[in-house]
């Protein structure tokens, strides 16, 4: 039993004896060489330590030579190396914010300062201490409340990092590694941005298109029949005023009256033939909307993206009456302002705040590292909002015209989302305590 005593001994000492010659290296501890070479024994020399109590003896009186030349116990400095891993970390973060105050002229207390740099000092010679780690635990926690939102982790986060796709070749292993850290996904927010926004434009383009034909086509209807009312009335006027220019001819030609009452007619005769140019020109142009709408439904239809905004077969097409085109483009152009456009400039809403708030904290160097779920998420409740501004916001509610779209609610819904569901909770709370 004493001899395995013994051998677990010998290798504990061993280990000992290698941390307080690592802390005497690192110290500029003078160690004399006799006792360097006895504590980096051979295995063979290893067992004899263990089996023969006379070596067992010797290595024991080393050892306590070497323990008196370090200041420091083994137990002491396995606890200080403990100690400065689990703050290696800590030390390096605090380090940056402090350089980060430093270059942006933030004023820091001396006390802190001071006490960070102490434990760098301290780190670089492994002699952390428990004095040392606590008053720098709370230079750090002065530091980083001062500084907040910015940290090591977020000032890292906001470096632009773009991937070196030469080494992908030269060195694929090391490229893989690096590949986590790189900042794609900024890049990737502002191309599907980009995208959104152009989609937005062609939705909103195409949207105008079918919702300035039916205005045009119901103000053509509206001016054709007031036309048609016009020139049923100046006809019956045109026939008056010929039966008096008739009598009054018969009576005499030189006359005053005569003269007038054919004035008169000339007048009516003249203002019923433009009239009735104008009604012509009106209509070929109202006949002529029929077409433009189908060629304008038949758009969505060319892409297989979008087909399923199609109404009909594109073989019936051609077929369909005036009545039914009309009523399928104003169902087309519901479905834009209720549905689409909602959705599209809720989005486009909620993208505009999420590239905002990106570019100001990369620029205040508080971008967060693990952002890119909070994002996502935003990006489709700024979608939800928008859908849902439409149902329930009007225009007038906001101080806006009462013509106004309602699909134009949808991007400041999505810009400002918690003010669409801040009036959904107030809703919700107003239905809550009726029922109770």
């Amino acid at each position: 039993m004493a001899e395995a005593a013994a051998q677990v001994d010998a290798q504990e000492l061993l280990e000992d004896a290698r941390t307080l010659v690592h802390y005497a290296v690192r110290n500029r501890i003078d160690i004399p060489r006799q006792l360097l070479d006895r504590f980096n024994p051979a295995a063979q020399e290893l067992e004899r330590i263990r089996t023969d109590p006379a070596q067992y003896t010797a290595f024991i009186a080393s050892f306590q030579e070497l323990s008196k030349l370090v200041p420091l116990s083994a137990a002491q400095l396995r606890s200080m190396r403990e100690r400065l891993q689990r703050l290696k970390p800590q030390i390096d973060a605090a380090n940056t914010l402090l350089r980060f105050a430093t270059e942006n002229g933030r004023q820091i207390a001396p006390e802190v300062s001071a006490a960070i740099v102490a434990a760098t000092d301290a780190a670089a010679k492994a002699t952390v201490t428990p004095e040392l780690e606590a008053s720098f635990l709370k230079a750090y926690q002065a530091l980083a409340t001062q500084l907040s939102p910015v940290t090591a982790a977020t000032m890292a986060a906001s470096r632009t990092k773009l991937p070196k796709f030469r080494m992908l070749l030269d060195n694929p292993e090391e490229f893989l590694r690096s590949f986590a850290g790189m900042t794609l996904g900024r890049f990737l927010h502002l191309a599907m941005f980009v995208l959104v926004l152009v989609v937005a434009g062609v939705a909103l383009g195409y949207q105008a298109i079918g919702e300035t034909a039916l205005a045009r086509h119901e103000a053509l209807t509206t001016r054709i029949g007031e036309l048609q009312d016009a020139i049923a009335k100046g006809q019956l006027s045109l026939r008056e005023k010929q039966f008096v220019r008739d009598t009054e001819l018969k009576k005499s030609v030189e006359s005053q009256t005569a003269r007038a009452a054919q004035s008169a007619f000339g007048q009516a005769e003249a203002e019923l033939a433009k009239n009735q140019a104008l009604l012509q020109q009106l209509s070929a142009e109202r006949a002529a909307l029929p077409e433009s709408l189908n060629e304008w439904l038949k758009g969505p239809c060319q892409s297989k993206w979008t087909e399923w905004m199609c109404f009909y077969p594109m073989a019936s097409a051609r077929a369909m009456e005036e009545p039914q085109m009309l009523f399928l483009s104003q169902a087309a152009v519901r479905r834009m302002n209720t549905i689409v456009l909602p959705l599209l400039l809720g989005l486009l809403g909620a993208y505009s705040f999420v590239l905002r708030q990106l570019s100001r904290e990369i620029r205040d160097s508080s971008f967060a590292p693990d952002s890119l779920l909070h994002n996502v998420v935003r990006l489709t409740l700024g979608a939800l909002a928008g859908l849902a501004a439409s149902w329930l916001l009007k225009p007038e509610q906001l101080g806006l015209m009462s013509s106004v779209p309602a699909w134009t609610l949808a991007f400041v819904a999505g810009y400002a989302m918690e003010l669409v569901f801040a009036f959904m909770d107030r809703v919700v709370a107003a239905f809550t305590n009726k029922s109770s």
